[in-house]
């Protein structure tokens, strides 16, 4: 006796059976399919459904959300010129688009006006940022890119691992050993807080380790 084969199905009796339904039935069925996919417009409104990025880019600047807001003010903390005129540069910051997958977030600036670039327009990164983010064991690191003395590029990646689409910030702390010397950067000594964060933020000597094979 040969075992009975199971299948998986997907639709129910009644959705496969469209030869039988009735011309109002159809648009009823159609009618309730449509009020459904539209009621979740305003949440899904930048999100691909079959392409590479999660978010695609918007038409109109927008402010950074929350946790990239948090990001920034951290990466911009401490003493030097190019961090005070870099702060007076982002202090109203708008992003132009935003693109995210598993390899991490990238976020492009709306262009700051010509008068706010750093003198002598320099071209430099700032990279000792980094994160514990929920559910990522390594956490993730930042790179803000100026170009030019304008400041026109973040991006957060995980050390190791996926990034979750919808990550979340459990702390912050900065990376001594990945410090930029030109421009000199002066960070916070011992502990340190990001504005509006609720969590201790902690100064770190070495990235969180790589897992090894």
């Amino acid at each position: 006796m040969k075992p009975k084969r199971s299948k998986d199905e997907f639709l129910s009796e009644e959705d496969l059976d469209l030869a039988n339904l009735s011309d109002a039935e159809l648009e009823a069925y159609r009618d309730l399919w449509l009020r459904q996919a539209q009621a979740t417009n305003d949440l899904d409104a930048q999100l691909y459904s079959h392409g590479v990025f999660v978010e695609e880019p918007r038409i109109e600047p927008f402010p950074p959300r929350p946790s990239e807001r948090l990001v920034l003010d951290f990466i911009l903390a401490g003493r030097g010129a190019a961090l005070e005129a870099l702060r007076e540069q982002m202090s109203g910051v708008r992003v132009q688009r935003r693109s995210l997958t598993t390899a991490g977030f990238y976020l492009d600036f709306e262009p700051a006006a010509a008068g706010r670039a750093l003198s002598g327009r320099p071209n430099f990164r700032i990279g000792d940022v980094t994160a514990e983010i929920k559910g990522l064991e390594h956490g993730m690191g930042f790179i803000l890119l100026v170009e030019d003395g304008v400041a026109v590029h973040l991006e957060g990646f995980p050390w190791f691992g996926e990034l979750p689409f919808h990550w979340e910030l459990a702390g912050l702390a900065y990376i001594d050993a990945f410090r930029s010397t030109d421009p000199p950067i002066e960070r916070p000594a011992g502990a340190a807080r990001s504005p509006g964060a609720k969590f201790t933020l902690e100064v770190r000597e070495q990235p969180p380790p790589y897992p090894r094979p």
